[in-house]
């Protein structure tokens, strides 16, 4: 068997390290504007290519993040760009590089290695196993309805700001979750943008982003982050836009509930929310909808070993749901949302 000789790669390394990921995934090029975010985010150190030859054939990289676990902050690495040229799979690459990418996680003390898997069946003979499951709903208008006695506070008002403009005060929102919620993690400035800034096109998106706040005169306790798009039916002469929550924060079940109205659309797409302490504020109701899209969140602790990590005990914890109604990302009783929760 072919060996294949796995290191870091240099920045002008970059576009065939992101080319095998693109293979794999049917991805195309980045714009100029994702690649210079990415370049801000992205920890060359962190990287791992496989080459044969002068040819990257296997790729694996990892984001250092400080994440909310039951208990504390801790040191977590988040996965991704995994891939491996469909020419040379089937030739131990991904393992390679899978045994390699723990040792380092181990070496540098970190708690967890977090990811979103594109096939669950991988990634168990690596040491990684379900930490939440993940929902997504498409909803026509009238089909969202609010929970019957869902929490209100007359004190609240919306306003529409600029997502930019605004990200202070999205901040302030996030950072209160943060200190609660399992599953987010500390947020910098480029983290922000690829949240914030259109990162897929160059200024030609019919996409726009858009930002909703719920605040009282205290400052914002609350905001959803969305993308809207103009559609039509040309045969019937009627609109068919889409509306899709990327994000939504609140600080609690109030401010979860308020927005809820106020996201407009012929056509959306919505994250479940789920208030602090796990209270349902607000749900799909009316006609029924299109069943959920399901995915699932899987973690590990260092060299491969669920639950042997440092820490260990506070990550057992079973903690409260995270962002969208997720369970904690972390290798602690694993178990599957019911039905119809979002993860």
């Amino acid at each position: 068997m072919a060996t294949y000789p796995i290191r870091p790669v240099a920045e002008d390394e970059l576009a065939g390290f992101l080319a095998v990921d693109q293979h794999a995934s049917h991805g195309t090029p980045m714009s100029e504007h994702a690649r210079a975010n990415l370049l801000a985010r992205l920890e060359f150190d962190r990287t791992l290519a496989a080459f044969g030859g002068d040819t990257i054939v296997g790729a694996a990289g990892a984001f250092s993040f400080q994440m909310r676990v039951p208990g504390a902050m801790a040191a977590v690495a988040g996965v991704s760009l995994v891939a491996v040229l469909p020419s040379h799979r089937r030739q131990g690459i991904l393992s390679a590089l899978m045994r390699r990418q723990l040792a380092d996680v181990s070496e540098r003390g970190e708690a967890v290695a977090v990811l979103f898997c594109s096939e669950s069946g991988i990634y168990g003979r690596y040491g990684y196993g379900r930490a939440s499951w993940q929902a997504a709903y498409r909803l026509q208008r009238g089909e969202g309805a609010l929970a019957p006695g869902a929490s209100a506070d007359p004190g609240l008002r919306l306003r529409i700001a600029e997502p930019r403009s605004a990200r202070a005060e999205l901040a302030k929102v996030y950072d209160l979750e943060l200190a609660e919620r399992p599953g987010l993690y500390a947020r910098t400035e480029p983290w922000w943008d690829r949240l914030l800034a259109d990162l897929h096109s160059d200024g030609q998106s019919s996409r726009q982003i858009r930002c909703l706040l719920a605040e009282d005169d205290s400052g914002p306790r609350g905001y959803a982050v969305f993308t809207s798009a103009e559609r039509w039916d040309e045969d019937a002469g009627l609109p068919q836009g889409l509306l899709e929550v990327s994000e939504a924060i609140a600080a609690d079940p109030a401010a979860t509930a308020v927005g809820q109205p106020a996201q407009p659309g012929p056509d959306q797409r919505i994250p479940r929310q789920d208030a602090p302490g796990g209270r349902p504020a607000a749900v799909p109701a009316g006609r029924p909808a299109p069943g959920p899209v399901c995915g699932q969140r899987w973690a590990v602790g260092p060299a491969g070993r669920r639950g042997q990590s440092p820490g260990a005990a506070a990550l057992r914890q079973p903690g409260r749901r995270s962002h969208r109604g997720r369970r904690p990302a972390v290798p602690a009783k694993r178990r599957p949302l019911e039905a119809g929760r979002r993860g």
